[in-house]
């Protein structure tokens, strides 16, 4: 059952006249028992108990030496885990990927990040049937980074890339995976600084391919709304910004649906602007299901100092209603763009 990962379970701890039960009849109902008092599956259920192999803990990582950022880490080279397996990959490179992932699973990684700053996470993943969901966050969960969902690829050995820019401190520190869903792979990451291109297919071709726009939204063209404002801008091409942005603010694009051509990866390039706190929001589908990127962005040094950012998402094919949740105040918004990656 264990090479097969087929999991079990025994039944039960009880001290009826049946081969099921751990106990013998009159065994104490106080535990402590003597191997005289338990049946042949209880003697059986013990020993694996007892033998068990213990979930890596976090603390195996503190002699862990630290992966150099930039750089790419295979998805099995853990130094602490609980709930995953691995198996050997289809995946360009070969080795082995991290499988059988459930909801809450993690996986923690050393790396040692150069300088504080807006980098680029790029995840290498598989999914038969489920869309994937997953929390990049400090060791113990707390910060956040940023969370990342991506559509089924249609086979658990049918790989894409994705991925999602999050503001990174600087220094040797514990990271981990956290799987916000069940039911998907991942063979490696890569962590670059914002702007660096990275490889998003099993055939080697760059992610920064060739672009066909699909769909330019004004930021004050939302069908409903909670707790913003618009103003003058003074952005290239004027016209009007939404700011007055606090935590928990929102903006819903229902009436204007997107057409998503086809399912695939496309690049999200948010039009933003912070005087000194910098940005984080959720670009989701409108109502809050699923979250297709969490955007983070520094400090511009103003309220109308404008950037863009990006990142890339996988998105399916059809009409999508989207929307965008504040995580925290202080920012401004012009617009966003959205297009296919070639």
């Amino acid at each position: 059952m264990k090479s097969r990962h087929i999991s079990h379970a025994n039944w039960s701890i009880n001290d009826k006249s049946e081969g099921a039960s751990a106990l013998v009849p009159g065994a104490s109902g106080n535990g402590n028992w003597s191997s005289n008092q338990l049946t042949a599956s209880g003697a059986l259920s013990k020993d694996i108990i007892r033998n068990w192999p213990p979930i890596t803990s976090g603390n195996n990582c503190n002699t862990t030496a630290a992966a150099a950022i930039p750089g790419t880490i295979q998805a099995e080279a853990y130094c602490a885990m609980s709930g995953t397996q691995t198996e050997n990959t289809a995946d360009t490179g070969g080795g082995q990927n991290v499988g059988w992932i459930d909801l809450n699973d993690w996986m923690s990684y050393r790396v040692n990040v150069p300088s504080a700053g807006s980098y680029r996470v790029s995840y290498r993943v598989a999914s038969k049937t489920e869309s994937g969901h997953l929390q990049l966050e400090a060791a113990g969960g707390s910060p956040t980074f940023g969370t990342l969902q991506f559509a089924p690829t249609g086979d658990w050995q049918t790989w894409t890339t994705v991925s999602h820019l999050v503001n990174l401190p600087a220094g040797t520190q514990t990271i981990s995976l956290k799987a916000l869903s069940a039911g998907w792979n991942l063979n490696w990451f890569r962590i670059e600084p914002n702007g660096s291109s990275s490889s998003s297919s099993s055939s080697g071709s760059s992610s920064s391919g060739s672009l066909t726009h699909i769909a330019t939204m004004q930021a004050e063209s939302y069908s409903y709304m909670s707790g913003v404002q618009t103003e003058s801008t003074s952005d290239a091409g004027g016209g009007l910004n939404v700011g007055w942005i606090d935590a928990g603010d929102w903006m819903s694009y229902v009436n204007t649906p997107v057409n998503i051509p086809s399912t695939g990866t496309y690049e999200l390039e948010f039009r933003v602007a912070s005087q000194s706190s910098g940005g984080s929001f959720n670009f989701e589908e409108a109502g809050g299901s699923p979250v297709y990127a969490t955007v983070n962005f520094n400090a511009t040094g103003g309220w109308q100092t404008w950037t863009s950012v990006k990142v890339r998402v996988t998105l399916t094919a059809g009409q999508r209603k989207f929307g965008i949740k504040a995580n925290n105040g202080g920012w401004n918004i012009n617009w966003f763009k959205i297009s296919k990656v070639n």
